[in-house]
């Protein structure tokens, strides 16, 4: 196990005791690594005995022997609504699948809570006797509540988690590009103009989930996505944690991306523990080679100064880059970079000019609120991935919180608040909800200006039409989805207009 020292010259060393026990938590390492940059994450289980270097897994034995252990087939359909088309990964705790939404022909990535030692008979998942099941699903819902308040194109999007064969399910947006980590692989390092859009973009999306109350816990190469346009998609929420409640009992580190807190019990976790993340991902893509450990940084300081003087080499102002990464790997959280916003701007990175045709709108990330019938979802999801796309913030309910329960009202006045605009899908079933014109209600009170987005020809209640006008509307059946992208950033545009 590891441990942390203070000495005199308030430098902090990482003692590792050699061997010790790991039991993997995220890609399962092995030989046949496609490369350097696909770093495993592990999960340290201390008291399992250490008297040989052992990855610990489930026996095998604890399984039945009638029992596979295989993904789904292609062809599963899950929740009515998911069909499996092939499996594009796995992990220790989860199987995942690439689908195709029956309904609209979307493509999502579907998370199966499964952990290392499992096994299927047909399709249900049997745990094998052991906690280890409980744990997978435990993580799953980890990830679910990190991410499914956090609306910003960095951010893999959620959309639905539900149960099925005995396990949990997570469906997220499926993300077309390459991770970091492989683009990696192909190259020595990438050029300082792919770099600063590939940093700008990440540290944005950082910064998004740190005001959102969510550190990722995760991030290296292997866990961005970076698209053809150089953006950049945070996935694999797996280690994430509330900000406002840590419960980090178990170390769970990566080797070269953790920051030395990571490899204790019981560690006091913040943003700067991210930002140390950032800034190894950042000097590996700089450098073209995994950054040192912190546990060997610890007994020989030159490792991170030999990787720090390699940044410096690149290009004329990697220099203030080099220092700025410096300054978010020390490995004293009191002496680190504190903020993204801190972290950025050492590193000399503007932010993205604001362009309303395909980029992020304001800082909030909830430009623009949705209030409408669940049984409208596929036609409403469409228009707002046309928002998605016209880069609008949007905030839509898909936490699968009871409707009208206290914590629903809660999560419904705070995205209220967040917005400039409330988009009002109306159709027959949205007019005869009761929680769409409590929305509307509140919309009225806050000041907000509503808009309504046509469905059908349903009439308005009286409760309900006395906050609307004609001159807000908008029928869908006269608008593509383009087109209606481009009527609410006209919109967004003119309310930005009217505060000025």
């Amino acid at each position: 196990m590891m441990s942390l020292s203070s000495e005199p010259d308030d430098v902090t060393r990482i003692l590792r005791a050699e061997p010790m026990t790991l039991c993997i938590g995220g890609t399962e390492p092995s030989a046949n690594a496609s490369n350097a940059f696909d770093a495993p994450t592990l999960v340290m289980r201390p008291g399992a005995g250490f008297e040989s270097a052992t990855i610990v897994l489930t026996p095998l034995s604890a399984r039945a022997s009638t029992l596979s252990d295989a993904p789904l087939p292609p062809g599963t359909v899950l929740n009515e609504r998911y069909e499996v088309l092939k499996t594009i990964g796995r992990g220790g705790f989860s199987y995942v699948y690439l689908c195709q939404h029956m309904r609209n022909g979307r493509l999502n990535a579907v998370k199966e809570a499964y952990s290392l030692g499992c096994g299927r008979d047909g399709a249900t998942v049997v745990s094998g006797g052991d906690t280890s099941l409980q744990q997978a699903r435990s993580a799953l819902l980890r990830e679910v509540s990190a991410i499914s308040r956090v609306d910003h194109p960095g951010v893999v999007r959620f959309e639905d988690v539900f149960e099925g064969n005995d396990t949990l399910y997570f469906a997220m947006d499926f993300v077309e590009g390459e991770p970091l980590s492989a683009l990696l692989g192909r190259r020595r390092g990438v050029s300082g103009e792919t770099f600063r859009q590939i940093a700008v973009a990440l540290l944005d999306a950082v910064a998004q989930l740190h005001d959102n109350d969510v550190i990722h816990g995760d991030i290296k190469p292997a866990n961005i996505v970076v698209r053809p346009d150089k953006s950049v998609v945070l996935i694999d929420f797996g280690s994430a944690e509330r900000l406002s409640d840590i419960h980090y009992t178990t170390p769970v580190v990566t080797m070269g991306y953790s920051p030395a807190e990571r490899y204790l019990e019981q560690a006091e976790l913040g943003p700067q523990s991210d930002i140390y993340s950032c800034a190894a991902t950042l000097g590996a893509a700089l450098t073209g080679r995994p950054p040192p450990d912190a546990s060997d940084v610890s007994r020989d300081p030159s490792q991170l100064s030999d990787f720090l003087d390699e940044i410096a080499k690149r290009t004329p102002e990697a220099l203030a880059w080099r220092n700025a990464i410096a300054d978010a790997l020390v490995t004293s959280v009191g002496n680190r970079t504190a903020s993204v916003g801190l972290f950025r701007e050492a590193m000399g990175l503007r932010m993205p000019k604001m362009d309303t045709g395909n980029t992020q709108r304001g800082t909030d990330g909830h430009s623009v609120f949705i209030s409408y019938s669940h049984r409208d979802s596929d036609v409403v999801e469409a228009h707002v991935k046309a928002l998605h796309l016209r880069g609008v913030g949007v905030w839509i309910d898909r936490q699968g919180i009871k409707p009208g329960s206290p914590a629903w009202a809660g999560d419904i006045a705070r995205g209220m608040r967040d917005s400039e605009i409330v988009l009002l899908f109306s159709s027959r079933s949205s007019m005869a909800s009761q929680n769409v014109t409590r929305e509307i209600y509140l919309a009225d009170k806050l000041g907000k200006r509503i808009v309504v987005v046509l469905l059908d020809d349903a009439p308005f209640g009286d409760d309900v039409s006395i906050f609307l006008t004609p001159t807000q509307h908008i029928r869908t059946a006269e608008l593509d989805r383009s087109a209606f992208g481009r009527k609410i950033v006209q919109m967004l545009d003119s309310v930005h207009a009217a505060a000025r």
